[in-house]
C-alpha cells in the first residue's frame, strides 16, 4: 500500500470540525498507507473517543483487504495465541521479513487501555515488531484523564498519535449550524448533548417551555370552561381515577 491511501468519508460521518477530519484521514492513512505499528486516539472524553474510533473502524472496514478485529486482552497467554493463529499460514522466514510476502493488514482495535496491563502492551509491540510479515497493526483508544500511564516506546518510532481536542459551546454551534444545512441536525445534536454542550431540546431549537401549549390565551374561554368544571363537579361526575362518584 502506499501513502496516498485515504478514507470514504459519507455523509452520515460527523466531524464536530474541518481539523478532525483532517486528522482522521491522516490517521487512516497511517495506519494503511505508512504502515505504522500503533496510532493511538487520545481525549479526556470517552464520549469523543467512542464517536471517533467508531467511525476509524468503520472506515478501516470499508477499506478492501483490511481485516478489523476488537481485541479483548484476557491474558499473555491469550495474546500468544492469538498470534500463533495469525501466524499459522506462513513460515517464519516469511513472518520475520519486511520485504517477503505478508498477509493481509490486520488492525487490532483496543478500545479501553485501562483494561490492558502494561506488560500485555509490551508484549504485543513485541510480535508485532519481531513478525511484520504477520502485517498486524493496532489501534489504542485511551483516555487522558485517566491515571494509567502506558509505556509506547516498545512500539518504536513507528507510532502515531491523534489526541482530540475537547470542544467548546462556540464551535458545538457552528457544527450544529453546518449539520443543519446537512439534514443532520437530529444525529448532531444528540453527539453535542452527549458532550454536554447543549441541553435536550436545546439543539432542536425548543426552549425549556417546548412542552407546554403556547398558543395565545382567550381569557373568555378559560373562564368559561372554569364555570364548566365548577358545574359538573357540584352536579357529580368521574373521579381523576375514572370511576363513578357515589
Amino acid at each position: 500500500m502506499t501513502d496516498s491511501v485515504s478514507p470514504q468519508f459519507g455523509d452520515d460521518d460527523l466531524f464536530l470540525r474541518d481539523a478532525d477530519r483532517d486528522r482522521m484521514a491522516l490517521a487512516f492513512g497511517a495506519l494503511l498507507g505508512k504502515r505504522q505499528s500503533l496510532m493511538m486516539l487520545a481525549s479526556a472524553s470517552d464520549v469523543l473517543l467512542e464517536h471517533y474510533g467508531k467511525i476509524l473502524v468503520q472506515q478501516l472496514r470499508r477499506h478492501e483487504g483490511v481485516h478489523v478485529e476488537v481485541y479483548f486482552p484476557s491474558s499473555s497467554e491469550a495474546l500468544i495465541k492469538r498470534f500463533n493463529d495469525v501466524l499459522a499460514p506462513m513460515s517464519l522466514d516469511d513472518a520475520v521479513s519486511t520485504q517477503g510476502p505478508s498477509l493481509p493488514a490486520r488492525i487490532l482495535v483496543l478500545h479501553d487501555a485501562r483494561s490492558v496491563q502494561t506488560s500485555q502492551l509490551e508484549l504485543l509491540a513485541r510480535l508485532v515488531n519481531d513478525f511484520p510479515g504477520a502485517n498486524v497493526r493496532v489501534v489504542l483508544l485511551v483516555n487522558t484523564t485517566s491515571k494509567l500511564e502506558k509505556d509506547l516506546s516498545a512500539f518504536g518510532k513507528r507510532m502515531s498519535r491523534w489526541t482530540v481536542e475537547a470542544v467548546d459551546a462556540d464551535a458545538g454551534q457552528v457544527f450544529l449550524s453546518k449539520s443543519r444545512l446537512a439534514g443532520l441536525e437530529h444525529p448532531a445534536a444528540v453527539l453535542l448533548e452527549r458532550l454536554g454542550l447543549i441541553g435536550q431540546h436545546d439543539g432542536l431549537g425548543l426552549d425549556d417551555n417546548a412542552h407546554l401549549d403556547l398558543a395565545e390565551r382567550d381569557p373568555v374561554a378559560e373562564q368559561a370552561l372554569l364555570d364548566a368544571v365548577a358545574q359538573h363537579s357540584q352536579s357529580g361526575g368521574n373521579n381523576a381515577d375514572g370511576t363513578d362518584q357515589p
